[in-house]
């Protein structure tokens, strides 16, 4: 009478379809199969935003970024269509410095590219601060080798827009690093 007291505090396996008991072998390997599962894909909730089905690109007036590889165009119309592009660069191990001077409405990028000439200079003169920020950022980003689907985009533009409006706050409205800045 005693034992079977003790047997029924204790759990009971539970018996599967085909009437036999599982193996703790095999609980343990769903187990960790599972929550493997669930740390790769993430939960339910945040399959969305894990879900990436193209490639992220930035596009304004002139200007093309898709895959570390920054497109300039003469005009818009060929910009939209794909067509001849002035200049095709992968920014990946590219110099990326900062030109602003925000009382003269300044905000340019300055690009190191390497070339079979040692390194070539770029400009790319933004015309306000929020396109400035979300250009730096991939920028910054391409020149070490992340795309724009990379999950510190956005810190890195917000990070930006913040020193921007430190240097607003104070009165030396003017920027440029001695040294390189961000670079690869």
């Amino acid at each position: 009478m005693l034992q079977v007291k003790l047997q029924a505090n204790q759990p009971q396996p539970t018996i599967d379809n085909n009437g036999s008991l599982p193996s703790p072998v095999e609980d343990d390997i769903d187990a960790a199969l599972n929550n493997l599962q669930t740390t790769l894909e993430g939960s339910s909730l945040n399959t969305f935003s894990n879900d990436i089905t193209q490639v992220p690109e930035l596009k304004d007036q002139l200007r093309f970024l898709k895959d570390l590889h920054l497109y300039m165009y003469k005009s818009r119309e060929e910009m939209m269509h794909g067509q001849n592009a002035v200049f095709n660069i992968n920014l990946k191990g590219c110099e990326v410095t900062p030109d602003v001077n925000i009382s003269q409405n300044k905000y340019v990028i300055k690009l190191e590219v390497p070339s079979s000439d040692g390194m070539s200079e770029m400009y790319i003169r933004c015309d306000e601060e929020t396109q400035y920020a979300r250009w730096m950022a991939c920028c910054r980003l391409a020149a070490k080798g992340r795309s724009l689907a990379d999950s510190s985009y956005e810190s890195e533009k917000q990070t930006i827009l913040d020193f921007l409006n430190l240097q607003k706050a104070s009165r030396g409205t003017s920027y440029k690093p001695k040294q390189p800045g961000y670079s690869s």
